[in-house]
């Protein structure tokens, strides 16, 4: 995967959990002590994004920092909202609703494992 493909996904995610929590660029880049113009080609994934950077946008989204880097799902984002974003005609995260698809089908199947395990652990 190409390094710009994963600071483009890096910023769907940033954006999506900025918007479902309803903050505005302006809000993050003030508490990153950063321009509007710097936030704004993070979210569209046109700069590198340093790891440090990386934790202080989720501290200030409140949400895991592992989520940003694709690592982990983040049930606490409003997915209706996450697909509405997704949706956006002038965006284009095609890239990051598959990934959303792709893990909840990963966690899908988890589950149903994990349902198998626990039959056979019953019987």
């Amino acid at each position: 995967m190409k390094v710009n493909s994963i600071n483009k996904q890096i910023g769907g995610r940033i954006k999506i959990a900025r918007i479902s929590r309803n903050l505005s660029q302006d809000t993050i880049a003030e508490d990153l002590g950063i321009s509007v113009s710097a936030y704004s080609n993070m979210e569209r994934g046109a700069v590198d994004i340093t790891v440090n950077r990386i934790i202080r946008v989720a501290e200030i989204l409140k949400i895991k920092w592992l989520y940003l880097l694709g690592i982990l799902g983040e049930t606490e984002i409003d997915f209706e909202k996450s697909l509405q974003i997704l949706a956006d005609p002038k965006e284009n995260y095609g890239h990051v609703a598959t990934k959303i698809s792709v893990d909840i089908e990963k966690e899908i199947r988890l589950l149903k494992e994990e349902v198998g395990k626990l039959k056979k652990k019953a019987k």
